[in-house]
């Protein structure tokens, strides 16, 4: 029957074996952005629209006067229903974007840049669609100012060139593209790390056009314009400065750049063992002050020779820079491939080198190949069984009716702790658009007055029917003071979790891509949601699920020094031809239910603290990315129940590579 028994006699049987010299003062060749923010407080509100089709419901020219561009930064009330969208539109060039639902949260709640002080916005709601609704929270404006030149003697001999591999960052800075990630969703995109240590704003540019005869400088039509993600970086100074990013899609052509430039990007090489006879060309958007006014912040290239600054992270080379070059490729030459990252100036008008990060240091070339790669994905389902205190932490915990609000955000909402307590996971009164939808989940740190680092993270499973849905954290010991719970709903498919009547509680929410501030929520007045703090026998994933690593699984709350076995199956629908999950209630473990199909299991002894830890090495086969394996713990548990064993969650282990 479904296995059990002889896994029960198992547990009883007890546990089988199973750096570099730089110049002096050397400059961050970055071009800063002087931009200034401007509070809006346009907001359309909720419009229905019960018509057949689609209709413009509100409409509001915005301007700020004297401004070279604009743009604008969405509130947390925006909702765009499938069907409906925003259109955004230059006065001055007629550039236009359209923002659905999903590209706006790709685009971090914010719009491309455009030309002029003014554009045009309008809501379009979708057929039949209620709630469309447009917040603007602030208008972006701004003037550029320049850092000092780097050039290699007293000529600037850059020319303008027109590489589609790369654009312009709107810190100031160059991003060049190395092709797709594994996935194919996303391109891949290197800079500096200082041009993306503390950039809110990362969208990138191409086909820049040229800058005003007096040097202002020309936003690219929107439709050349791309939302980035910044996945990993390093800004310790010379040598020691890399950025590496996810490019996503234009939010008119939903292309990335790549499928937009037929399929063009920069090929990583070998760096030279000696400069001599070797080559650099550097290709970026510096700034000017030697040329043409009009080629500034464009993109202008040279080749000048390699140099003596060549060690173990960093490149040296007598190639012109100027601000607004931080991020550039740094070109071998002879071979045309990229060997390093350009990051900052030395030349003076007598000479010396400005410098690069070399492409093969081992922590960018590791974060290179991380970024390429797909993600492993552990999603934790059901619930472990157990006679345990489960909640140390309640707002409504009886659920109520949902206010049916959906926003392109991440709320975290909030909880204070009185005593020490080790909490495993929490759960959330919600439901989904349709179907079972999967989300992030977090636990937050408090800084005092928001949600500050993140302590641990997991995956939460919300189904149709406004229900409490959990999610499963190792457990994190915490200390008494206030704390969040998090959850990632910017797609719109998951109702933020506010009911029409209870009591009060505080809500935090943030814009995607989720690296911005918080602020204080005014929809959410009255969250629902529990907090687990001890609850039943609980699994959780000790290692990220890859190819050829470790697949490391945890157990907490468990009974001390009993035997415990780790379950792993194929499916948690079925076994056996029984539907799953399987109440173990006629066998003896009363509220326990089997999760998955076993067809392996490994046992091992529990800790002092009723906890164990599993190690499954997994082969490195390709053919193995995106398969998910199932895991569930059975503890012995001397008189918990007739059958004297306890169950765990599940746990779904995608293979990544």
């Amino acid at each position: 029957m479904l296995r059990i028994l002889p896994l029960v006699a198992l547990l009883c049987a007890g546990t089988a074996p199973l750096q570099a010299q730089s110049p002096s003062n050397p400059l961050p060749s970055i071009f800063n952005t002087a931009s200034a923010l401007l509070p809006s407080t346009i907001d359309s509100q909720a419009i229905d629209n019960p018509s057949n089709q689609a209709t413009v419901v509100f409409a509001q020219p915005i301007q700020v006067t004297g401004s070279p561009w604009l743009q604008l930064q969405f509130g947390e009330n925006i909702s765009l229903p499938a069907g409906s969208f925003l259109r955004i539109t230059s006065m001055r060039d007629g550039g236009v974007q359209r923002h659905t639902g999903e590209t706006i949260v790709e685009w971090g709640a914010q719009s491309a840049f455009f030309n002029g002080d003014q554009v045009f916005l309008e809501l379009v709601a979708g057929p039949n669609t209620s709630k469309n609704r447009v917040d603007i929270d602030a208008i972006q404006y701004g003037l550029l100012s320049g850092v000092g030149s780097t050039i290699c003697g007293d000529t600037d001999d850059r020319v303008q060139s027109f590489d589609d591999r790369q654009g312009r960052l709107f810190i100031g800075c160059t991003g060049w593209l190395i092709g797709l990630n594994d996935t194919g969703d996303r391109d891949l995109m290197i800079t500096a790390g200082h041009c993306v240590d503390s950039s809110a704003t990362r969208i990138i540019e191409f086909n820049v056009p040229l800058s005003t005869p007096g040097g202002g400088i020309v936003r690219s039509n929107p439709d050349d314009q791309y939302p980035f993600t910044r996945d990993a970086f390093l800004n310790a100074g010379v040598g020691s400065d890399w950025g590496v990013n996810l490019v996503g899609r234009n939010s008119n052509t939903l292309q990335l750049p790549t499928e937009a430039n037929g399929g063009q990007f920069y090929n990583l090489g070998t760096v030279p063992a000696t400069p001599d006879g070797n080559d650099i060309r550097i290709t970026g958007y510096g700034s000017v002050q030697r040329i043409d006014p009009s080629l500034n912040l464009v993109q202008k290239t040279l080749v000048g020779p390699m140099q003596n600054g060549l060690n173990a992270n960093s490149l040296n080379y007598g190639t012109d820079t100027t601000g607004g070059n931080s991020g550039s490729p740094v070109i071998h030459e002879q071979t045309g491939d990229v060997i390093g990252v350009h990051t900052h100036g030395g030349c003076s008008d007598t000479g010396g080198g400005n410098n690069g990060t070399r492409i093969d240091r081992p922590d960018f070339d590791e974060a290179i190949g991380d970024a390429r790669r797909i993600r492993g994905l552990s999603t934790a389902f059901g619930s472990g069984c157990g006679s345990f205190d489960s909640f140390c932490f309640e707002v409504n915990p009886s659920g109520g009716t949902l206010s049916d609000e959906f926003r392109t955000n991440e709320y975290a909402y909030q909880f204070t702790l009185q005593t020490e307590t080790t909490v495993n996971g929490f759960e959330l009164f919600t439901a989904s658009t349709g179907g079972d939808i999967t989300i992030e989940a977090r636990l937050y740190a408090s800084d005092g007055s928001e949600p500050s680092a993140v302590l641990a993270t997991s995956m939460m499973t919300v189904g149709d029917v406004p229900a409490f849905y959990p999610a499963t954290f190792a457990p994190t010991l915490l200390a008494p003071g206030t704390y969040y719970v998090a959850v990632d709903s910017s797609n719109q498919d998951v109702q933020v979790s506010t009911l029409q009547s209870g009591s009060p509680g505080q809500a935090f929410f943030r814009n995607p891509p989720f690296s911005g501030n918080w602020n204080p929520s005014t929809l959410v007045q009255r969250p629902s949601f529990r907090v687990d703090c001890t609850g039943g026998v609980a699994a959780f994933a000790g290692t990220e699920p890859r190819i050829g690593q470790a697949l490391e699984t945890g157990l907490v709350s468990g009974e001390v020094g009993t035997p415990a076995a780790l379950l792993l199956g194929f499916s948690n629908t079925s076994s056996g031809g029984t539907p799953l999950p399987f109440d173990l209630d006629g066998l003896g473990a009363i509220g326990c239910q089997l999760l998955i199909d076993s067809v392996s299991s490994e046992s091992v002894m529990t800790d002092a603290n009723g906890g164990a830890s599993s190690t499954l090495a997994m082969p490195s086969n390709n053919a193995l990315i995106g398969l998910s394996l199932f895991q569930q713990w059975l503890v012995l548990a001397p008189g918990a129940n007739p059958l004297n064993v306890l169950t765990s969650n599940g746990l779904e282990r995608t293979l990544g590579n």
